[in-house]
């Protein structure tokens, strides 16, 4: 698999660094030779390893200091549970602490009100994904938001700003 990584990477003069897998926590915590050694050296190109929907699966608080990986991806019933208790913002702060710790940054999936980026923020969460940012789009659709100046709503709008 990593060779044919290489080879694509190689031949279509993309930077590795720029590469980010989303792997499942299944395939992050097997402990195969195989798969060790596979995720390894798609490491060592320089490929980012992600974990998707963390929380859900396998993994543990515990385990992560033994991923290595670059990434999790917090699924998103944890960040839906944020702005309903303290008990759930304190779980997620653990796991962005543990994770901060290890150097590994922290994605919230599904952010979709206005009140998770303000308590995301708070528990320094490094990024968050989801409709309030921007629904799913077309790839053609990708140039109009990669060139916007900002996506989080501009403060008394409540929307998402459009500007360039």
């Amino acid at each position: 698999m990593s060779a044919s990584f290489e080879s694509c990477l190689a031949r279509h003069g993309i930077d590795s660094s720029l590469i980010e897998i989303e792997l499942t926590e299944s395939a992050a915590i097997d402990r195969s030779e195989n798969v060790s050694r596979e995720l390894a050296a798609l490491r060592k190109l320089g490929i980012k390893l992600i974990i998707d929907d963390f929380g859900t699966g396998y993994s543990s608080l515990a385990q992560l200091q033994r991923l290595d990986v670059d990434g999790l991806k917090v699924d998103q019933a944890f960040t839906k549970a944020l702005c309903n208790g303290k008990g759930a913002e304190i779980l997620f702060q653990a796991i962005v602490s543990m994770a901060g710790a290890l150097h590994i940054c922290v994605t919230a999936e599904g952010v979709e009100t206005s009140d998770q980026p303000t308590v995301l923020r708070r528990l320094a969460c490094d990024e968050i994904q989801g409709f309030f940012i921007s629904e799913a789009v077309v790839a053609s659709d990708m140039k109009r938001l990669l060139l916007q100046r900002f996506l989080l709503p501009q403060p008394g709008s409540g929307r998402a700003a459009i500007s360039t």
